[in-house]
C-alpha cells in the first residue's frame, strides 16, 4: 500500500488544501489532482471523470473509498481533490515511485 502518499493526503487535508464533496464538485476548476476510489460507481464517477478530462485535471484511480476517508479521517470518500498545483506534482510523483516498486 501507498502509505506515503495517503499520510502526504491527510497532512494536505489538516492544511486546507483538499475538497470533498459538494466544495470539489462546485469548485472542480480549481482542483490540480483529482483521486476517485476504485469502487466508485454510478453516473456521477462518470460525470466526474468526463469533467476532470475537459478541466485537464490529472486523474489516480488507485485506493479504495475507505482507504481515501481514513487518509483524512473519513470512513469513506469516493472522490478527493488537491488544490495546491506543488503538491499535486509531489502526489504524482510519489504515486509514480510508490505503484511502480
Amino acid at each position: 500500500m501507498a502509505y506515503a502518499e495517503l499520510n502526504f493526503l491527510g497532512i494536505l487535508n489538516r492544511g486546507g488544501r483538499t475538497k470533498i464533496g459538494e466544495p470539489l464538485i462546485r469548485g472542480l476548476d480549481k482542483i490540480k489532482l483529482l483521486y476517485v476510489a476504485t469502487d466508485a460507481k454510478g453516473s456521477l464517477k462518470e460525470d466526474m471523470l468526463r469533467k476532470a478530462k475537459n478541466e485537464r485535471i490529472v486523474v489516480i484511480e488507485f485506493f479504495s473509498k475507505e482507504q481515501l476517508g481514513s487518509s483524512i479521517g473519513y470512513s469513506e470518500v469516493a472522490y478527493l481533490g488537491v488544490t495546491d498545483k506543488k503538491a499535486a506534482v509531489k502526489l504524482i510523483e510519489i504515486h509514480g515511485k510508490e505503484t511502480a516498486s
